[in-house]
């Protein structure tokens, strides 16, 4: 075990002296690029941002429910507000984006600050402060936004309440006609609805809002981003899209191509020792895009995460990072031009009788068949 953790050490303190550049959130260029974009949002107009009005057209019960942006028609485009700001180094860009909804009407929801008060000591005072030595960037400071999750299209509307009935329980349930739809309630307050579809990869096209990190670089190199997802991490999922697959439909990159480590908050079992260290828990991203790790089971997943996500990027091809949430918090990233992030080449001393676990986390023994996760990697179980 110790051999492991010396040759992730060299590996941080190589990539610490080779022509490392530092992106962090907290310093002074960076805050004002953000303060800047929160006085000064950019109207987006776009024909699948509608907006119908209450006194135009009132929808049936249950449109609202069915996630149908189809079914909603008529109204006008409207504009909504991005507030995007952008940051580059030497031969690297970040673009931040964060699209507000219709009904937003307070331009700090746009980005907030969650940053880490410095002690008497020099140490820093919060949860998500956590100092890596030799690794970059630090974790003292992040950006998130509060509204906007990622979607190919917005619709702004107003919908009908159902007709209310007791069933046979005693429960309040939506009354249905013949063919199962909801009754709609005509003499009822109209109810104020937004249709925001869920982003996904693969779907031929890119989020046209919400909040989501945008990295170029001039330079084949390897890109560590550090990050803070929010709860719950048993539906909160995390892509990483390749905008060079958009003849593929927009690719998110597979647990092969990512190394994540960190820790979640609170959850001090999950660094092999002390805060304060280069051993962060390793982390895995399944198949349906989740990040779990080996002791998961040991917590739940009703914590936030924080930690590292680093991948090889090729020259002039542009990154994006997002979550279906619009919480994707941003401390910043370190980029190194040349090579590969290469942790998946070097040779180590691994514990074959270390404890397996499913995707799920609930340890599980030798005839289990399926994917498994055992000292922190995956692979398949026959």
């Amino acid at each position: 075990m110790k051999k492991i953790f010396t040759l992730i050490s060299l590996v941080c303190f190589a990539m610490g002296v080779s022509a490392q550049e530092v992106i962090d959130i907290t310093s002074d260029e960076v805050k004002a690029k953000i303060d800047a974009s929160i006085q000064n949002p950019v109207v987006i107009s776009n024909p699948l941002f509608i907006a119908v009005t209450k006194d135009e057209k009132i929808f049936p019960a249950g449109t609202f429910s069915s996630n149908n942006y189809e079914a909603v028609t008529g109204g006008t485009t409207i504009g909504l507000k991005n507030y995007s700001w952008e940051f580059s180094t030497e031969n690297v860009t970040v673009k931040a984006n964060s699209t507000l909804n219709a009904d937003s009407q307070d331009n700090t929801e746009s980005w907030r600050y969650n940053i880490a008060a410095i002690k008497d000591d020099g140490t820093y005072n919060g949860t998500h402060a956590l100092t890596v030595e030799g690794c970059d960037p630090k974790f003292t400071g992040y950006v998130n936004p509060k509204t906007g999750n990622p979607s190919p299209a917005y619709k702004d509307f107003y919908e009908y309440p159902a007709v209310k009935v007791t069933d046979e329980n005693g429960n309040e349930v939506d009354k249905l006609d013949e063919n199962g739809n909801p009754v709609s309630d005509t003499d009822g307050d109209p109810i104020h609805r937004i249709l925001d579809p869920v982003w996904e990869p693969g779907q031929g096209d890119l989020p046209a809002k919400g909040c989501y990190y945008e990295f170029t670089c001039k330079k084949d190199g390897v890109l560590k981003i550090a990050i803070f997802l929010n709860k719950n991490l048993a539906s909160n999922k995390l892509y990483i899209v390749d905008e060079s697959t958009k003849d593929e439909g927009y690719k998110a990159l597979t647990n092969d191509k990512l190394k994540i480590k960190g820790f979640r908050q609170g959850n001090l079992f999950e660094t092999e020792s002390d805060r304060g260290t280069t051993n962060l828990a390793e982390w895995t991203l399944t198949d349906d895009f989740l990040i779990t790790t080996a002791n998961i089971s040991n917590g739940g997943t009703n914590r936030p995460f924080y930690g590292y996500v680093t991948f090889d990027v090729k020259a002039n091809v542009t990154y994006m990072a997002l979550t279906p949430k619009n919480q994707l918090g941003f401390f910043g990233l370190s980029f190194t031009p040349g090579g590969t992030e290469g942790i998946n080449d070097i040779t180590t001393d691994v514990d074959k009788n270390a404890p397996k676990y499913n995707l799920a986390g609930q340890r599980v023994d030798k005839n289990y068949k399926g994917v498994v996760i055992q000292n922190g990697k995956k692979f398949m179980n026959k």
